[in-house]
């Protein structure tokens, strides 16, 4: 794996020129007095790790991705509080690019090949959640591009999935449906040819 470089090193160029933040939804609480939005737990541990990252670089690009929720026309794109997130942890905004139109991990790599090779950015580390991870590293490859993984957190300090117990927690449940649907988005990129070099 890729040594990530402390900001202060000046022996030696960073490890990494951009950190790629796939964004994992958003929850909206709509009434007929409008809408708002929120970033998912998966999103938001995603942020603190690039937050993190950045922390450790010299002045990375930050890249920021995701779209609006599918069917929830008129709602903010999932960059906007994403981005908001990261300018209030201290990121400049010259260094914060976005994709604000990808919907899913297929979009995303797509979009944001075009926008590394416009930038220059690599190499560059790629978070996202573990059970993500291994998708959307075989994804970014199948583009011809090399991304170092930095997987963010699966759950929060203190989630109920971390805390045990003897009765079954709804939050296990949950991540049982995450791990069920990300096998089978495994299985269909595959068969789609998204996982494997042209």
């Amino acid at each position: 794996d890729l040594d990530v470089q402390a900001a202060g090193d000046s022996a030696a160029e960073p490890a990494a020129v951009a950190i790629v933040v796939l964004g994992g939804g958003t929850v909206s609480y709509r009434t007929a007095s409008g809408t708002i939005s929120e970033l998912s737990d998966s999103t938001s541990l995603r942020l603190l790790e690039a937050v993190r990252l950045y922390s450790l670089l010299n002045g990375p690009w930050v890249i920021v991705s995701g779209g609006s929720p599918s069917g929830d026309e008129g709602a903010p794109p999932e960059t906007e509080p994403m981005v908001q997130e990261l300018l209030a942890a201290g990121i400049p905004a010259e260094r914060i690019r976005t994709d604000p139109i990808s919907g899913s991990t297929r979009e995303q790599v797509v979009n944001l090949a075009a926008l590394l090779r416009e930038l220059r950015a690599e190499p560059f580390l790629l978070v996202t959640s573990p059970i993500h991870m291994r998708r959307a590293l075989a994804s970014f490859r199948a583009e011809q591009l090399a991304p170092e993984p930095a997987p963010s957190a699966q759950h929060a300090l203190g989630d109920p999935v971390l805390s045990g117990g003897v009765l079954p927690h709804p939050a296990a449940l949950n991540a049982s449906q995450a791990a069920l649907r990300e096998t089978l988005a495994l299985g269909y990129y595959w068969l789609r040819g998204w996982l494997r070099s042209a």
